[in-house]
């Protein structure tokens, strides 16, 4: 998670903006120390107070930015529960499949009836999300790496 609105901000684009130029100066360090480091978008829900960052497509997008030549340092980390309503999922998982940027894969399930946006997951295979499919996928061109 990268963070979400500066205080008094209500600029998403300047967050994003900032958010890819402190990933841009995190990569060497990461580099160096054998490190890669994994973008995780979450729901929009988090966009004001945890990230800024809330699609796949984004994610991949600041990667793409700021390690063009994709490293094997950068990438993604693709978390079922914030990401499973993006309407271009399947695309930028091949996208990063391709290009060896699926870092890690989390699993839980969206629950219709949420109480705690933070806290309240399904098991897997409770509620909403193909699980089943988006594993296969992910898993699929993850190991095309």
């Amino acid at each position: 998670m990268v963070g979400g609105l500066p205080e008094g901000s209500r600029d998403l684009h300047a967050a994003c903006i900032q958010v890819t130029n402190g990933i841009a100066q995190l990569l060497e360090m990461a580099r160096e120390c054998g490190v890669p480091l994994a973008l995780e978008p979450l729901h929009p829900m988090y966009a004001a107070d945890r990230t800024v960052v809330n699609t796949l497509a984004q994610a991949l997008g600041i990667c793409e930015t700021v390690d063009p030549e994709c490293s094997g340092f950068l990438g993604v980390a693709i978390d079922a529960y914030h990401c499973w309503w993006e309407p271009e999922l399947h695309a930028s998982i091949e996208s990063a499949g391709r290009t060896g940027q699926i870092l890690t894969y989390h699993v839980c399930d969206w629950l219709c009836e949420t109480r705690d946006l933070l806290l309240d997951r399904g098991m897997m295979g409770d509620r909403v999300i193909d699980l089943p499919a988006l594993r296969r996928r992910a898993s699929r061109l993850r190991r095309t790496r």
